[in-house]
């Protein structure tokens, strides 16, 4: 097994967490997609597809922009919000896979030598989107509104 540098993937770690707050913080008009009437986790599931491909355009802007520049523009929209913060959710979970705390190896290489963070930044954030994003939406929806909890986010239905 490959070793990564952990000061290296703690680093990108801990600028993707500090951009999460202030990236949900701007975001309280989505809650309006967890209406219980709306149907269930497949329905979510479709409504999370549509909206992250209306809005991926923007979304892969502002995510090579923050990697680039780290910093966030303030005239961000609600949509490109909640979904820019599903890609950092998405790109934390792949850091800790990448680099368990408890591990002292990965079971993934590290970032290529000549990579700066901001490049590391930008594939997390858009080249890793692209290869994890149906799963990573599907897997929200099945959180969200599924016959189980999932990541503890919903309790689970004892009737299942």
């Amino acid at each position: 097994m490959p070793v990564a540098d952990p000061d290296r993937w703690f680093s990108i770690l801990n600028f993707l967490d500090d951009l999460c707050l202030p990236v949900a913080f701007g975001s309280p008009g989505i809650r309006h997609r967890l209406n219980p009437a709306d149907g269930g986790w497949e329905s979510l599931t479709r409504l999370y597809f549509a909206e992250e491909l209306f809005c991926r355009v923007e979304v892969d802007k502002l995510a090579r922009q923050t990697a680039r520049h780290g910093v966030l523009p303030d005239d961000i929209s609600p949509l490109v919000r909640f979904y820019f913060l599903f890609r950092l959710e998405c790109a934390k979970d792949f850091v800790g896979m990448l680099f368990p705390p408890e591990a002292e190896v990965s079971p993934f290489p590290d970032v290529p030598a000549d990579w700066s963070d901001q490049q590391a930044l930008e594939w997390l954030l858009i080249d890793l989107w692209v290869r994890r994003h149906d799963h990573w939406l599907k897997l929200n929806a099945i959180g969200a509104r599924g016959p189980f909890a999932f990541y503890g986010l919903t309790k689970a239905n004892p009737n299942t």
